[in-house]
């Protein structure tokens, strides 16, 4: 907006003087009134942050007094859990950590045995065996010796060029073959365990 001031005299630079000195004087006022709103809004403002930073103070403060009060943790998503149950939780943890490892050591070492090729699979019965679960290992392992000491026999009477001999050799090169098949299945099986293992140790780490 705009503003008009005149003054009326006899003298012109009297006039003007006097026009001048209440212009001056409306703009000093106008400039006074709103640096002090401007400070007021100023000193307002830090007030309220004041407010908001102790209110949001108190209210920490609460929370960690409640959760104290009443056993409570945060885990690693942020939720609120008792005492009891993130003990419970690390129990688990400690388990499934073991569960891992075995499952893993036992993994590898099929795994080796696999990569070893099929011309060890005889000698690698004798590690598998050692599973309770891994009875038809044991079976052709039993039939790959007996099959062996037949062909040592007939050998040694006949030659190793006897059809007899030929035939028993094949029927032992058939039996490596199954237990290396054998083997293959196993480490797949165990692959899966370590898997499963390592899965259910991921979400329990999370939740602790």
């Amino acid at each position: 907006y705009v503003i008009s001031i005149a003054y009326q005299a006899k003298d012109p630079a009297l006039a003007t003087a006097i026009t001048k000195a209440y212009s001056d004087a409306y703009l000093a006022d106008q400039l006074d009134a709103s640096f002090d709103a401007t400070e007021r809004a100023a000193v307002w403002l830090q007030g309220r942050l004041t407010e908001l930073r102790e209110s949001s103070q108190g209210a920490a403060l609460a929370v960690e007094k409640f959760r104290a009060e009443h056993g409570l943790a945060v885990n690693n998503n942020g939720q609120l859990i008792s005492d009891k149950q993130l003990s419970d939780l690390n129990e688990q943890l400690i388990e499934a950590q073991a569960d891992t490892a075995r499952a893993s050591a036992r993994y590898q070492q099929y795994k080796s045995i696999v990569e070893s090729g099929s011309d060890n699979a005889f000698r690698d019965a004798a590690i598998s065996a050692d599973q309770p679960s891994n009875s038809v290992i044991s079976t052709l392992k039993t039939r790959y010796l007996t099959v062996a000491k037949r062909q040592q026999d007939i050998e040694a009477n006949f030659g190793a060029e006897h059809p007899q001999a030929v035939a028993l050799a094949k029927e032992k090169a058939d039996i490596s073959a199954q237990i290396f098949g054998e083997l293959k299945q196993l480490t797949e099986s165990y692959r899966n365990e370590y898997e499963v293992a390592l899965a259910r140790e991921t979400a329990l780490r999370a939740n602790v």
